[in-house]
């Protein structure tokens, strides 16, 4: 089974986690947006996000401004220069040393585990 975690990340830490067993498409990330990160979001806040399809549509364009917040994609990179991929790797890496082999199991390891990513690992 897949596990998709998506998350927000800002200098304080890590924001609006959100956990799906299955492969994230373009309405399971738009449902993030709305039930995750704009909940968090606060006014002048700039997301930024990968260029990839599922992040394109026309609805996160629409309500992230109604949100007082900006948006811009990153351009094509190595994912070594997105902080956001050095935080995922450390919880990949707490995950494998958890052991955790049912959803169950992986949901509840990644909700204590995703705040041990410190600034600074990012």
């Amino acid at each position: 089974m897949t596990t998709i975690s998506i998350a927000g990340l800002r200098s304080s830490g890590t924001v609006a986690p959100y956990v799906v067993d299955f492969q994230a498409d373009r309405d399971i990330f738009e449902a993030w947006i709305e039930q995750a990160l704009l909940h968090e979001s606060r006014p002048g806040d700039t997301v930024i996000m990968y260029s990839l399809a599922n992040f394109r549509g026309s609805h996160p364009r629409a309500l992230i401004p109604s949100h007082s917040a900006s948006m811009i994609h990153m351009p094509a990179c190595s994912p070594d220069f997105n902080p956001i991929e050095n935080g995922f790797a450390k919880l990949k890496a707490l995950l494998r040393y958890e052991g955790a082999r049912t959803v169950d199991a992986v949901w509840s390891a990644i909700g204590r585990l995703i705040d041990l990513i410190t600034p600074q690992e990012r």
